[in-house]
């Protein structure tokens, strides 16, 4: 039954599924592939550092950065003032972001040669999920609605 189902959606759906893998895997793929062939192990370690510190910021701290401010609007509003382990949270923040904009940035730096060849391979998967994606939209047949 599951078995059935499956071998249905992925013949009606192969060219979304292509389209996802070309989108959003091989760039995945790549870029491990990219971190383990660094030139040095202190350029793997940079490069893994700055991807994941930049899913950190991205989410968790940007959640945590909102929680910060709106307990600083509120203690604004109740207190008049904003309470200092507030502002030493927003000064850890701050220099998290900092430290990871330094990774990226050294490891941009050492790995310039390897980055633009990554960013090419991105921009080439990227086009070929998109022609995916065009030949998804020619191939499929518009519903009828009825509306009583």
């Amino acid at each position: 039954m599951f078995s059935e189902k499956f071998k249905e959606f992925i013949k009606n759906n192969y060219l979304l599924v292509l389209s996802f893998f070309f989108m959003y895997v091989a760039p995945l793929i790549m870029l491990v592939i990219l971190a383990c062939e660094g030139k040095t192990e202190k350029i793997k370690m940079e490069l893994w550092g700055a991807v994941l510190g930049a899913i950190l910021i991205v989410v968790y701290l940007g959640r945590f950065k909102k929680w910060v401010h709106d307990k600083k609007e509120f203690e604004k509003h109740e207190q008049l003032k904003v309470p200092v382990w507030l502002r030493l949270i927003s000064l850890l923040i701050t220099l998290i972001g900092f430290t990871v904009l330094f990774l990226i940035l050294s490891t941009i730096k050492d790995m310039f040669d390897e980055i633009i060849i990554y960013s090419i391979a991105c921009c080439v998967s990227v086009v070929i999920a998109n022609l995916f994606l065009i030949a998804d939209s020619k191939k499929r047949v518009a519903h009828k609605i009825s509306r009583n």
